[in-house]
């Protein structure tokens, strides 16, 4: 396997994205840290900016302060065109724009000249707007607060203004002032605005990268980045060794060792430890059903070769006259006849089982009277328990219980459990069949109370579960385990619900609640 391969494979596994996300999400931690000391400099960079735009006024403004007659201004003669005033204004206007000139060259700045009353560009430093006819005094807002003073500033310096510009499709930050000088025969104004790009945050950002050292500052992330995969690292197999328990163990299960258990240490992440149990009780799941299923194919493969040897048996005495006295011959038929009852029962009980499976059982649903329905099916269980010695007893509803339900399925709900509880119940015992009233929403209730010998504690979660039989050693009786199982899934068919109490050694209590409109047509 190559570098590539390896690569791949490793950031594929959970170990690589958890070290790969805790990377990243470091990463973004450090993009977001210095994004939020950028945001919150920026004041503290506006005022810098301002406080550095008002120092660069001081140039001009002291220039227009200290220019009089006689201090290295001379005046020329007027010409034809104009006087010696506008001499003196243009030769200042040209010192002026030397110094501004001068100020915006060295300090990075821009500076516009306009006239007093700021309507037009006398010049600009940038070269875009001298001249310019379209200039807007309305593009610049000035804000309430003043400037800064410049440093070194006289005291009758003037105050300054600062404000906020859009021109040319951007934000500049300017501070403004008047440039008056009156001791010339005509006096001279301006109004002097220098500007400088209002910082954005990558700008912010840029200054903070550029004013701390590569070098140093490269170690710095290299550190971080190497302490943070280190503990990232560290942390992703710490989390991925809650798995290598279950991994280890779902081989097991496949290669078929279902003893295995996953360990559950307490210091394991609470995610961890769940998954674990709840691994542990899926093979625990899975090692009952086998063995159920184990049991169910020994109890089937018994019941099925009873039967089948007896008829093999007794219908070969018939072909090899073995069986000719007529009472012989009328005993064989009669065993072959009820062996293959039995078959046909054991055949019916795994096709309804497989039909309840596949989800194509469908209901004729009806109105059913559960008195009369109990009470003609009971008639046809009198001569059973008569011939047992057992006591049939009957408890209807002082008025009719009537059900939505299939009555061939209802039939077969209530012969399982008559027949588990004929079945489990001795000579001299009694069976009790009520009908009454339900409680939680339910419209009725049958119950089936047996004094047979009780159910074990152990045994009732899953007396229901398929191929489940109570301990034949202790019962002394047989069957195939499937009898209560299609209860289940009839009665949850019907929407409704069954259930068993039991006292080992008093008897046992089953019960079915049906809904008096309610159930599905179809179990799906």
């Amino acid at each position: 396997m190559n570098a590539t391969a390896r690569l791949s494979a490793f950031f594929h596994s959970l170990i690589g994205r958890i070290l790969l996300s805790q990377v990243i999400v470091g990463l973004v931690v450090f993009a977001i840290t210095l994004s939020a000391l950028a945001i919150g400099l920026r004041p503290v960079q506006r005022e810098l900016i301002y406080r550095r735009l008002a120092d660069s006024q001081l140039p001009a403004v002291l220039f227009m302060r200290n220019a009089r007659p006689g201090a290295g201004f001379r005046l020329g003669p007027a010409n034809s065109q104009g006087s010696t005033s506008q001499a003196s204004g243009s030769f200042i206007q040209d010192r002026l724009i030397a110094v501004l000139d001068q100020q915006a060259r060295t300090q990075n700045l821009r500076a516009l000249l306009l006239t007093d009353d700021g309507s037009h560009v006398v010049y600009d430093t940038a070269g875009a707007l001298t001249g310019d006819a379209s200039w807007r005094p309305d593009a610049i807002r000035f804000l309430d607060r003043q400037a800064p003073r410049p440093a070194n500033a006289p005291a009758d310096v003037p105050n300054l203004t600062r404000g906020v510009a859009h021109m040319q499709g951007a934000r500049w930050l300017v501070v403004g002032s008047k440039l008056i000088n009156d001791r010339f025969a005509e006096p001279v104004a301006y109004t002097l605005l220098v500007l400088a790009p209002e910082p954005s945050t990558w700008n912010a950002v840029r200054e903070i990268m550029q004013a701390v050292p590569l070098f140093p500052l490269s170690l710095v992330v290299l550190g971080l980045v190497l302490v943070v995969g280190q503990l990232s690292l560290w942390l992703s197999r710490s989390v991925a060794r809650g798995l290598d328990a279950v991994v280890a163990g779902a081989q097991e299960i496949a290669a078929g060792n279902l003893d295995y258990r996953a360990p559950v240490d307490a210091s394991t992440p609470t995610e961890f430890r769940a998954l674990a149990e709840n691994f542990n009780h899926m093979a625990e799941e899975i090692q009952r059903s086998r063995q159920a299923q184990r049991d169910f194919v020994a109890n089937v493969s018994h019941d099925l070769r009873t039967p089948l040897t007896s008829i093999h048996g007794f219908s070969q005495a018939l072909l090899d006259g073995t069986a000719q006295e007529p009472e012989a011959r009328q005993r064989a038929i009669q065993i072959i006849h009820d062996e293959a009852s039995r078959v046909v029962s054991l055949v019916n009980e795994l096709v309804e089982l497989a039909r309840l499976d596949s989800g194509r059982l469908q209901l004729k649903q009806e109105l059913v009277d559960l008195n009369q329905h109990l009470r003609w099916l009971l008639d046809t269980y009198q001569a059973r328990c008569q011939e047992k010695g057992v006591d049939l007893r009957w408890q209807p509803s002082p008025s009719p219980a009537v059900v939505l339900g299939d009555p061939d399925r209802l039939t077969r709900i209530f012969g399982n459990l008559l027949d588990n509880s004929l079945k489990f119940t001795p000579s001299g015992g009694s069976i009790t069949v009520a009908v009454q009233p339900a409680a939680e929403g339910q419209a009725w209730e049958v119950s089936i109370t047996d004094t047979g010998p009780g159910i074990p504690a152990a045994d009732l979660p899953r007396l229901f579960d398929r191929f489940y039989q109570v301990d034949k050693a202790r019962t002394g009786k047989k069957g195939s385990g499937l009898g209560l199982a299609i209860v289940k899934e009839l009665v949850a068919a019907h929407g409704g619900q069954v259930g068993v109490e039991s006292v080992q050694g008093l008897g046992s209590r089953f019960w079915v609640r049906l809904g008096g409109r309610h159930g599905d047509t179809t179990r799906r």
